[in-house]
Parts: structure tokens; C-alpha cells; sequence
């Protein structure tokens, strides 16, 4: 089946009547249509941000309403046309506001112009599919992506790590180091966000980094619950291998471009990139914004110590 010819049917079958509600950063999300087999499993997945039942929504908070369905038939999509620089990346395309997603197993779709309340649907054939990680966490990081960007925010392929109760955004390519990064610097009991996808959203002293239900290889492993929702960000680090260690301020348009690269999802659509370049504009004008030269043995004293360098020249 090619990529470009799936689509959700308006006569899917609901899986069941149960639904849950999740707290994620910027957004509430309420799944509908689900079994009870679904349910307890999405509730085991993600009972860290677990909502027993869905905040008052007079509070400038979205409602993304989320309704499960069952496929006709298995989607048989070769997992070769959903790679990108062999790399797993859902297919995204956007019609009539519409945002609909193809991924390995799942249909998706959600819209883009609503300001409060979003509706969407998430469709797969087989039941326990839903609760796969493939399925249902690279469909929260689309619409967390968008979302973003909604708030003048942003989500970052990056490690994003807490020291002192301060964020750093470690933001880098696939296979640069991050996830090496990530358990040097749990080892020596940072505080770790998220080792793949981060999410930063503007405050009234600058910018945000939150906790996210969203991991790499480092895994689904961290207890969020006991430590804040989220910590000041105080520098974005553009992460490179080398071989000799240092931290140098960049200048904003390298900053900026680098960035970009960085943010996934959003960064090949024309109307957020625009966006995307404002608030990365914001980020930049508030931010020391950091180009690490990292070798594999540094030690994680080192690397802080070289930004925190960088960090004092910058203020």
C-alpha cells in the first residue's frame, strides 16, 4: 500500500467505551473509543502523567480529544517507505487544516486551527497496536510538535539535562552522542528530561524545558514523579563529536539554523517554519546558545564546566 493513498475512514469501529485523560506539557489529551485491555495498558505506560479526570478547561489549557478506532484491514505499509536517513519518521501531510499522520501500523489526524479544544483520531488494526510505543508516543510528539509552536515553543531532538535545577538542551544529530551523554550525566545524578525529544516553552523570565513522556535508547526508565514539572533553561548546547574538548558561543544565525535542523516534524512545513524562526529568533536574544565540541571520553564535570565557561563569557 503506498503512503499517499491511506486515509481514516469516517465508518471506523470504536475499539470500546472506555477512555483515559493524560497531563502533558502545554496540553490535556483525553483517548476515547478504547478497550479495556487498551486502557490498562496506556494507564501502566503512562501513569506518571496520569490525570484522574480532566482539569477544569475555563484554564487557558488545550483539550486535544483523541478518538481510538479499529482499521478495516492491516495497513501493509513496508517500513522502508517511513525512513528517513534510516531513521523511523512517520509520514506528515497537511490538506484543508488538516494535519494527517501515517506511521509503521497507525492512521492519524488531528487539526490546526483550532485555539482551545482539538479533536483528532488515531486508527490501527490489530487492538494491542494502539498501545505500542511506535504507535501512540509518535503520534503525541507530532501534535506536541505542533503545539509548540502554537505557544511560541519549540520540541527538540536533544537530551535535555538538569543541573543545579537548571536545564541545558543538549540539541544534536542522530548518533552524536546524546544518549552517551544522557548516562554519563545520570550517573553522576542529573536529572534527565527526556535523552531524545525535548520540550521548551516561553516563561516570563525567559524559556522552560518540561518533562515529557517521550525517550531514545536511554528508555522509558525515569521516575518524573518526584521532581518538578519543570526547570528554567538556562543555555542551548549544539552538540558535535571531536576530538579535543571546548564550548563557544555561536553567533544567532548559525544558532538559529542549527535549530531548525533540530526541530522535528514541523521544520518541513512553510507556515512553522516562519514561526519557528521568530521564536528561535526570542531564543537566541535570551539564550547563550552553545556549540560543544564533545569526545567520547570526556567526563561529565568536564563537559559542565567547559559550558558553564561559556555560559559566564556570554553574561
Amino acid at each position: 500500500m503506498s503512503v499517499a493513498n491511506t486515509a481514516i475512514k469516517d465508518d471506523n469501529r470504536l475499539w470500546g467505551n472506555e477512555s483515559i485523560c493524560l497531563g502533558l506539557p502545554g496540553f490535556n489529551v483525553q483517548f476515547v473509543g478504547l478497550s479495556l485491555t487498551q486502557k490498562h495498558c496506556l494507564v501502566a505506560e503512562f501513569e506518571q502523567f496520569l490525570l484522574i479526570e480532566l482539569p477544569d478547561q475555563s484554564a487557558p489549557s488545550r483539550l486535544l480529544t483523541c478518538q481510538t478506532e479499529q482499521l478495516d484491514s492491516p495497513l501493509d505499509i513496508p517500513i522502508e517507505e517511513l525512513q528517513q536517513d534510516n531513521q523511523y519518521n512517520p509520514k506528515i501531510m497537511k490538506s484543508d487544516d488538516v494535519l494527517s499522520i501515517t506511521g509503521y501500523n497507525f492512521l492519524a489526524s488531528f487539526g490546526l486551527n483550532e485555539k482551545i479544544d482539538t479533536v483528532a483520531k488515531l486508527a490501527v488494526f490489530e487492538e494491542l497496536e494502539l498501545t505500542e510505543m511506535s504507535v501512540i508516543e509518535n503520534f503525541l510528539r507530532v501534535y506536541c510538535a505542533y503545539n509548540a509552536v502554537a505557544l511560541s515553543g519549540a520540541v527538540l531532538h536533544s537530551a535535555g539535562l538538569v543541573f543545579d535545577n537548571e536545564a541545558i538542551i543538549f540539541v544534536g544529530y542522530s548518533n552524536v552522542g546524546k544518549t552517551t551523554l544522557t548516562r554519563k550525566a545520570y550517573g553522576e545524578g542529573a536529572t534527565i528530561l527526556s535523552d531524545d525529544v525535548n520540550l521548551i516553552l516561553p516563561s516570563v523570565n525567559g524559556f522552560q524545558a518540561f518533562k515529557v513522556p517521550f525517550t531514545g535508547e536511554f528508555g522509558r526508565t525515569l521516575d518524573h514523579r518526584n521532581f518538578c514539572n519543570s526547570f528554567p533553561l538556562c543555555a542551548v548546547v549544539l552538540l558535535e563529536q571531536a576530538e579535543q574538548l571546548s564550548a563557544v558561543l555561536v553567533n544567532p544565525v548559525f544558532a538559529i539554523s542549527r535549530l531548525l535542523a533540530g526541530t522535528p516534524f514541523v521544520n518541513m512545513d512553510e507556515a512553522q517554519v516562519v514561526s519557528l524562526f521568530d521564536i528561535y529568533m526570542s531564543l537566541t536574544n535570551t539564550l547563550p546558545i552553545i556549540r560543544l565540541c564533545l569526545p567520547k571520553e570526556s567526563s561529565i564535570n568536564e563537559i559542565y564546566k567547559v559550558i558553564n565557561a561559556a555560559i559566564v563569557d556570554n553574561g
